[in-house]
């Protein structure tokens, strides 16, 4: 079963994109392509790269804040 393809034509529809599920996407020439999970090699090198934002973050007393999933950065205002 082919499943139709969800077009994203702006910035805001990509960020509040939400298919009720914990899926993760890519967004490629407009088309959001769902991610395939990652791997045990995977979550090891996203580990690492979490610990090392996070103390570049605290050493830099920068406004950010890392994700519990590890992988994404936010911006904190105010």
């Amino acid at each position: 079963m082919t499943k139709t393809p969800i077009k994203i034509s702006t910035l805001d529809e990509y960020i509040n994109f939400e298919d009720g599920t914990d899926k993760r996407y890519e967004l490629e020439d407009g088309v959001l392509l769902e991610m395939p999970p990652g791997t045990g090699k995977h979550e090891a090198i996203i580990t690492l790269l979490l610990v090392h934002f996070f103390l570049e973050i605290q050493k830099m007393r920068l406004p950010l804040q890392p994700r519990p999933n590890g992988t994404e950065v936010s911006i904190r205002f105010g």
